[in-house]
């Protein structure tokens, strides 16, 4: 029997959508049809599982939604790396010292969404104050790419007007590469800014009064690396490897998807070329973001 599965990886230009559309096409193995479909981000798409508009989807496993009753994961597929970018007139005094963030723009996303959670809590861990230390930018993550769309197409008399209408700032997590990340890195003159205190980042419990809303689990937060060439071709960004912080990929799913879904995409994620590419951790070896299915 063929099971058909709706997906969402969020943003179809964005990284996440790309690892949908492999497991769709590794999963076919398997007699599972994924139809995919796109969502804002991690918010958006719990929002759409819990209405039955999704049966699975790619989200970050740092944060949580007390409220979402019904979501169970299936797996840790992989990990996204944080990447800090910063237009490249402030990016050395940003990397000499994050307190210089004050005063220049910083893209945190709208209210609520993905953006906002992690962007907020980097903030937050670095006491800058969104509006009172920070000036903030809430630009949805398609905005920002239709700009550097338009961007790229613009002659000279345009691209700079185009390019200060950007927030001086944006954080984004990501598998690398990640085009979003190379557009603002070719075509807006960003730089990356290394994130040298992920450890300590992840050191920080949830307060208790934050226990019951949406928040970031910060502890389930790694050290990771951004790599040396990762964008930038000739001109490398970053030119040495750059420390960032990584949150895990997960796989969650409605609690009354079939098992015998969940069964086939297991065997699917963690055999053949899913596997080889992006090396999910053992079941055994996994702490769950959510529930297991």
């Amino acid at each position: 029997r063929s099971y058909r599965v709706r997906i969402s990886g969020g943003i179809a230009t964005m990284n996440r959508h790309k690892v949908a559309e492999y497991l769709k096409r590794h999963a076919q193995e398997w007699d599972l049809d994924f139809e995919i479909r796109p969502a804002a981000g991690t918010v958006e798409a719990i929002e759409m599982l819990e209405s039955g508009k999704l049966d699975l989807a790619l989200v970050n496993g740092l944060l949580r939604f007390p409220s979402a009753k019904g979501i169970r994961q299936v797996a840790t597929l992989t990990s996204e790396s944080m990447h800090l970018l910063v237009k490249s007139q402030f990016s050395e005094q940003v990397t000499e010292d994050y307190s210089n963030l004050a005063g220049i723009s910083f893209n945190l996303g709208p209210d609520g969404s993905e953006t906002a959670l992690m962007s907020g809590a980097l903030l937050e861990f670095l006491r800058l104050r969104p509006d009172a230390d920070v000036t903030v930018n809430r630009y949805e993550l398609d905005e920002l790419i239709k700009t550097l769309e338009e961007l790229e197409a613009a002659g000279p008399e345009h691209a700079e007007e185009l390019r200060m209408s950007l927030p001086d700032a944006i954080a984004v997590n990501s598998t690398i590469p990640s085009k979003f990340v190379e557009d603002l890195v070719e075509t807006a003159d960003f730089d990356l800014v290394p994130i040298h205190f992920a450890r300590a980042f992840a050191q920080i419990p949830v307060d208790e009064e934050d226990l019951d809303r949406d928040h970031v689990d910060q502890i389930r937060t790694v050290s990771t690396e951004i790599p040396a060439y990762s964008y930038g071709g000739a001109d490398p960004t970053p030119e040495l490897d750059c420390p960032t912080l990584a949150s895990p990929l997960v796989i969650v799913a409605r609690k009354d998807v079939p098992s015998e879904v969940v069964s086939r995409l297991l065997h699917a994620i963690h055999t053949g070329a899913i596997a080889r590419l992006y090396q999910p951790p053992p079941l055994s070896k996994t702490a769950p973001s959510y529930p297991w299915h």
